[in-house]
């Protein structure tokens, strides 16, 4: 690559695209995320709709619907869940003291108490909370607008792309950079697929222990599940464990205890250290014990948005070993 002033140029225009886009990165990267692994649907729908954008417009089309679902039907359950809590004539300890008192766990009402009604505190809304509210519904709207076009023209990107890879790179390590970047998208295609599928395996599991205790909102709780498991920044157990205490709460105490355990062993134990890794490495080629450390890693360092770059990073790293081993085996 010559510094000559096409590419001084060029350079200061994707220098200043970052720096304007900066503020709503996530809701960017979100969006290249998903045209990347809805590619493969909107393809299959053009066969019928004969026209790439009619099958975006379907698939986004679908997205909104879902969420619109799920966003009212959680504003019922939280209307709901509030209400139990403060419609009660006895308050919330004197009310868990006499029902645990009947099983001889008085004692631990004071407790239990105190903890809920921190978990229900903390989940009113302030300023902040609605200010961080109202900015990701933002993003949200203009990651769906950018994910139209980028699944929509996904064939326009990907030339693009091509064509900013053959001008930066070396004429003598083009071919090995076309190579890379072709095991590099077999891999994070693979994962995030697969990563999906595993989050839903999550959401499976939940309704089930949810369906076995006859918790309310059994099918939004699940959802919940899946999505803490696929934002591990975002735990299963911020759900199961108040749905258990609202069993003890409301006299249902072994299916309290039940789901405890229940949401232990197969909502938080199993999906970190099993399922999520063995079923996205198995895809992707990417080692369970990388993908198990990206996974807590990348959220640890990044915040939210670490569930990506998390395994954005191993991704990278796989495939560098990947492309290097290849090679190794070309030599021999």
């Amino acid at each position: 690559m010559k510094l000559d002033f096409k590419t001084i140029t060029l350079l200061i225009f994707l220098a200043l695209g970052l720096l304007l886009i900066s503020p709503l990165i996530d809701a960017v990267v979100l969006a290249l995320l998903g045209s990347f692994i809805l590619y493969p649907l909107r393809k299959k729908l053009d066969k019928r709709t004969k026209n790439r954008f009619k099958s975006t417009a379907i698939i986004i089309g679908i997205l909104l619907l879902l969420l619109l679902i799920f966003l009212v039907y959680s504003s019922y359950f939280l209307f709901t869940f509030f209400n139990s809590f403060y419609s009660e004539s006895l308050s919330l300890e004197d009310k868990l003291s006499e029902t645990l008192s009947k099983y001889g766990l008085s004692g631990v009402g004071p407790t239990l108490s105190s903890f809920v009604l921190n978990y229900v505190n903390n989940m009113v809304v302030t300023q902040e909370t609605a200010k961080w509210f109202l900015i990701s519904l933002l993003k949200l709207a203009v990651g769906l607008y950018i994910l139209f076009f980028l699944l929509a023209e996904q064939e326009e990107v990907r030339s693009s792309v091509s064509e900013f890879v053959d001008y930066l790179t070396p004429k003598n390590v083009k071919k090995n950079v076309k190579s890379f970047l072709v095991i590099l998208e077999e891999v994070y295609r693979s994962f995030f697929i697969r990563y999906i599928l595993a989050a839903i395996i999550v959401g499976v599991l939940a309704y089930l222990g949810f369906f076995l205790t006859n918790t309310p909102f059994a099918l939004l709780l699940a959802m919940l599940c899946a999505l803490g498991a696929l934002l591990p920044i975002l735990t299963t157990y911020l759900i199961y464990i108040p749905a258990s205490i609202w069993h003890i709460y409301v006299g249902h105490i072994w299916q309290g205890v039940f789901l405890f355990f229940y949401g232990g062993i197969f909502l938080s134990i199993l999906p970190t250290f099993y399922i999520i890794p063995m079923l996205t490495s198995k895809g992707s080629d990417i080692h369970p014990a990388l993908v198990l450390v990206s996974l807590i890693a990348g959220p640890m360092l990044f915040g939210p948005m670490g569930f990506i770059y998390g395994p954005f990073i191993a991704g990278i790293i796989q495939t560098i070993y990947n492309y290097y081993l290849k090679e190794k085996v070309k030599e021999h």
